[in-house]
């Protein structure tokens, strides 16, 4: 068994940004697939970790904040957020934070 990385109660959002997501974005604006997974047990901060809560943003707000200022205006970019619980698939329970227009 092998994982790209492990993050204890104590890893900030950034730390997990840093580490996991942020060297994903050049495979993704070179037209890979990419996909970003929080899993665990109930109340382990999959949810907060993904959407962030108030002065720390989720990892989907860092990564969209990023990839709009790459591709700059007049692009389209497809991105989903999907919640898997008790084996159903559905949208996340918390519509993403507003980013701003660049």
């Amino acid at each position: 068994l092998s994982f790209d990385a492990v993050y204890d109660a104590a890893s900030s959002t950034a730390a997990v940004y840093e580490g996991s997501v942020r060297p994903l974005l050049a495979q993704f604006l070179a037209g890979r697939d990419v996909t970003i997974l929080a899993y665990g047990p109930s109340g382990s901060g999959k949810t907060h970790t993904m959407l962030g809560g108030e002065g720390e943003p989720g990892l989907v707000q860092r990564a969209l904040e990023e990839l709009l200022q790459a591709v700059g205006a007049g692009r389209r970019l497809s991105v989903a957020c999907m919640e898997v619980y008790c084996e159903e698939v559905g949208l996340c329970p918390v519509p993403p934070p507003q980013i701003a227009p660049l």
